[in-house]
């Protein structure tokens, strides 16, 4: 990754906001798609598609990972059992 790219995306993780910051933080430690906000989560999806081009093999693995996890069928699945 050059500088180009990493400065491009820490400024959109800025753009981001707290709010939808703080939910990818919380999907990185693990937090239960249901507990998540659907529309925070599709943001950041977005976003890891972006990153994961600028990583290697296991920083790719890791988020594909992470995409499959919080997914729209996992966050479907999930608030169903919550209503």
């Amino acid at each position: 990754m050059d500088l180009t790219t990493l400065l491009s995306l820490c400024h959109s993780y800025s753009d981001m906001g707290s709010s939808v910051t703080d939910q990818l933080h919380d999907m990185n430690d693990g937090e239960d798609p249901g507990e998540l906000n659907g529309n925070a989560v599709r943001i950041i999806r977005r976003w890891l598609l972006v990153v994961r081009e600028s990583l290697d093999e296991d920083g790719q693995a890791d988020i594909d990972e992470m995409l499959e996890t919080y997914s729209d069928e996992e966050l479907i699945k999930a608030n169903a059992l919550c209503a």
